[in-house]
């Protein structure tokens, strides 16, 4: 079976006090004919807006790009300490 994992940032999911449980678990509820479950969980907690990064700093990651849908699906990898400042 296949799964997908992640967190759904509530300052992104909607405008503040729009979001809702019951969002969460509709899309928490999905599933497909060949066996792709979601888990999703509301992630309260606040961060910090307005954060950039140079190109330079992105292009430096180290992101290895799918060959189907590259923009989309990809692997990032590096550890939290590896993570350039914002400017």
């Amino acid at each position: 079976m296949h799964g997908r994992r992640g967190r759904t940032p509530a300052a992104t999911a909607a405008p503040a006090g729009a979001t809702s449980t019951a969002d969460v678990e509709l899309i928490g509820a999905t599933s497909t004919a060949t066996g792709l479950t979601v888990r999703a969980e509301l992630d309260t907690e606040t961060y910090p807006i307005g954060i950039r990064y140079t190109k330079k700093q992105v292009d430096a990651l180290p992101i290895t790009r799918h060959e189907f849908h590259g923009e989309w699906n990809y692997t990032l990898r590096c550890s939290p300490g590896d993570t350039p400042p914002p400017t």
